[in-house]
């Protein structure tokens, strides 16, 4: 895009104390100031001081109208003014080079929105660089349990909503960001992309940081994303007509569950790190719980 033209700025949030003064100030350093418009926060109620950090640092806070990210996405999409908007969220540490990077790709025929990698930093204590590093290849191969495969092609890694460039005449063309209850909305938006011609793009060499302070962090966000696998695929289908093909099975998890700590042994062997040999089948047991959780309560 031309430096002269504006681009809104937008984060949805809850209680992100821990991670948003150091993702709001390298966002500050990582996006040219003159070419910025508004900025604004939608907050989920937070309880800690996220809205006064917020406002600190010059961003508008608004409420969401609804409840979680899919309303809060789409509260903030109702504030854009600008043909493009870039959207973020609380623990997202951009990479130096995101803005100078993916901005290169707005203007290429059929492109809905661009983004760059993420990972976890090398000083989590979870050493999940490798972890994620390995995650990522099993997505590439259409291996990862919570990918979606159609009988054309397959969405791949790196398609997520905190760090994403948008147009925004057409993502409000195709009815904004989709209506689920946790996660899953990257997936489907991706689907809903692709299917309606358009392309989300995806630029590898950029590698940004997604903070997770702690252990338990990160295995929560396992539950989570296997807990809403079956809304995930059910709206899926649903706004796109695909019919796609279930890769996430009760028994095949099992299967992965008690062979994880020969995963385990094995990554840490891979990656010449100790941890992983511990930490792997954790990662199995939270996925595997999530998902059991998440199929009982679409039944």
């Amino acid at each position: 895009m031309k430096m002269s033209e504006k681009i809104d700025l937008a984060m949805w949030t809850l209680n992100g104390k821990k991670t948003l003064a150091p993702v709001l100030e390298r966002i500050e350093q990582v996006i040219p100031t003159k070419i910025v418009g508004q900025r604004f926060i939608v907050d989920d109620g937070s309880t800690d001081d996220t809205v006064k950090t917020a406002e600190s640092h010059g961003w508008t806070v608004l409420r969401n109208e609804g409840k979680g990210i899919s309303d809060g996405a789409n509260t903030a999409l109702k504030h854009v003014e600008t043909e493009f908007f870039c959207s973020f969220e609380q623990d997202m540490l951009l990479s130096p080079d995101w803005w100078k990077k993916v901005s290169r790709h707005l203007h290429k025929p059929k492109v809905a929105a661009v983004s760059g990698m993420r990972f976890y930093p090398r000083t989590n204590p979870i050493s999940c660089v490798e972890l994620n590093t390995y995650l990522n290849e099993k997505k590439v191969n259409g291996e990862n349990p919570l990918s979606l495969r159609a009988a054309k092609g397959q969405i791949g890694v790196g398609r997520t909503i905190d760090n994403t460039v948008y147009n925004t005449s057409v993502l409000r063309q195709l009815g904004g960001f989709p209506k689920l209850s946790e996660a899953g909305i990257d997936t489907v938006l991706a689907w809903v992309i692709k299917t309606s011609g358009f392309d989300w793009l995806v630029d590898t060499s950029v590698h940004s940081l997604h903070l997770r302070p702690s252990v338990r962090d990160a295995l929560t966000h396992q539950f989570m994303y296997a807990a809403a696998f079956k809304e995930t695929y059910s709206v899926a289908e649903e706004l796109t007509g695909v019919s796609f093909e279930e890769t996430c099975q009760t028994s095949t998890l099992l299967r992965r569950l008690a062979t994880s700590p020969f995963i385990g042994l094995k990554l840490a062997l891979r990656f010449r790190e100790p941890k992983l040999a511990v930490l792997y089948p954790p990662f199995m047991t939270y996925f595997f719980n999530g998902f059991i959780r998440g199929s009982q309560r679409a039944d």
